[in-house]
This record gives structure tokens, sequence and C-alpha cells, in this order.
């Protein structure tokens, strides 16, 4: 081959590979841009009357990556509260390995809105109480101690949405022995009274 033709040749390669470079740069930002754009559609959609709440299904039809946006939506502390408590209630349509680590991590916290924390145990039990009952169960060892009283009533009443393990009816009955809230403890007491431990 003569030097203008290998010269031609390393310039074909070298203008191809620009090229590829460039469309793939140009298909991450459209693929960052759609992700934005999914997420504003999401923030809307969460921000309708209480009347309109959207369902699982509804945000399913955003594709790939929707419980991540929900969770982004949900992790921001700019985003109103309503548009948090729907992204968490949504999110139990949504299980995953990360939702655990997100539920495990906002039981925790003792400064989580008391709306916010029913959210999570309702989540917990809703995604993961049949599959993986020891997810919910986590969830809701940490929201029956919970400072405030509607946290605890909450839990009361989700302990007959589970399937107790005979471990957390223990726990569920220590609590009763403590409780301090005369409707919390009625309401635990009627719960563990009707429990069948697994």
């Amino acid at each position: 081959m003569s030097w203008a033709g290998s010269r031609a040749a390393s310039l074909t390669r070298s203008f191809g590979a620009v090229l590829a470079g460039s469309l793939l740069l140009a298909a991450a930002t459209s693929v960052a841009r759609a992700g934005d754009d999914s997420t504003a559609r999401l923030r809307s959609m969460l921000a309708q009357g209480y009347e309109q709440a959207p369902s699982a299904a509804d945000v399913a039809t955003f594709g790939p990556g929707v419980d991540r946006a929900l969770m982004e939506i949900y992790r921001d502390p700019s985003s109103p509260l309503l548009h948090r408590m729907r992204a968490m209630d949504l999110l139990a349509g949504f299980p995953s390995e990360e939702l655990k680590t997100l539920l495990d991590t906002e039981s925790a916290r003792t400064d989580l809105p008391p709306a916010l924390a029913r959210r999570v145990l309702a989540t917990a039990v809703q995604a993961f109480g049949e599959p993986e009952p020891a997810v919910a169960e986590r969830v809701w060892q940490a929201n029956s101690a919970s400072a405030d009283s509607t946290v605890r009533y909450d839990a009361a009443q989700m302990l007959g949405k589970l399937h107790p393990s005979a471990a957390l009816l223990t726990v569920a009955r220590q609590r009763a022995t403590t409780e301090t809230d005369a409707s919390v403890k009625a309401e635990l007491d009627r719960r563990i009274e009707a429990a069948a431990p697994r």
C-alpha cells in the first residue's frame, strides 16, 4: 500500500473512532436527559391531588429504572412530603435489594417524620411480608419502638398483616408490657392474641 493509501486508511480509522465516540457520548447524554425527564414527569405525577394518586402500574410505564427514580425523589430532602410519601408507597411494587437497604436505613432513623415512618413499614410489609418476612420484621421492630405513638399504633395494626415468627411475637409481647399509650397497648394486645406464629 502506498504512503497516501496508508495515510488515508489511518485517517478513515481515526475519523471512525471519533464518530463512534461522539455517537456514544450523544447516546449517554440522551439517556441521562431521558432519566432526568422521567424523574421530572414522576414528580409531576406524584404532585396530583389526593384523589388521583398514581398506581404502581401507572409508574411502571416509565420503564426500567423507575424504582431508582422513585428512590431519588424519596431521598431528596427538598422533595415535598407528599411526593416522598407517594414515592415510598409506590416502591412497594418494585421489591429489590436496594429497596431492602433503603427500608433498613430509614427504619433505623430517629428523625424520620411519622408520616414517612408509617409508610416505610407499610412498604416493607407489602413488598416483603410474604416472600422475605425477615425484612418486614426488622422494620416492624424499629417502628414498634418509635417515640411517636401514631407510628407505634400503625406498627401494632401491621402485626395483623404479618404471619409473625415466634421471635417477633416475643418482641411484641415485650412492647405490650412497656407500652404507655392505652390505645396502642390495646391494639397490640388484640393483634398478639389473634396472631399465629410461623
